[in-house]
């Protein structure tokens, strides 16, 4: 099979199981993790060694994606430390800061049974 069948084919058999994986990490915008994880293989696709490893390295690649945009999202959302807030603000402010950490950790532990179940099954 040629390079860009193999590509076609991989792509048509696994961009739903990768934008799925994307949503279980929590992206917010999982299609496009999958596209960019499809877009990085296309442009690498020359450099595999083994067309079998293609896919793992496929799932590596929508983790990390969505590890990083998960990192970005959290640093943009960060209020600037030279923002100054009133004292009406702060008790609040605590509170959002506090919600915020419990999502990340959920998040964080939603990640860690996303990738052990993805070893479990698709091995």
């Amino acid at each position: 099979m040629d390079a860009m069948a193999a590509f076609s084919t991989l792509f048509d058999e696994s961009f739903e199981a990768m934008k799925r994986l994307a949503y279980l990490l929590g992206a917010d915008d999982p299609e496009n993790i999958a596209q960019e994880a499809f877009v990085r293989l296309h442009d690498r696709w020359h450099t595999l060694y083994d067309e079998n490893k293609a896919l793992p390295y496929l799932r590596a690649m929508v983790v990390n994606l969505s590890r990083s945009r998960l990192r970005h999202l959290r640093v943009v959302r960060k209020t600037p430390p030279d923002v100054m807030l009133d004292d009406r603000e702060q008790p609040r402010a605590a509170v959002v800061v506090a919600r915020q950490r419990q999502r990340l950790h959920r998040r964080a532990q939603r990640g860690q049974w996303v990738l052990q179940f993805m070893g479990d099954v698709g091995g």
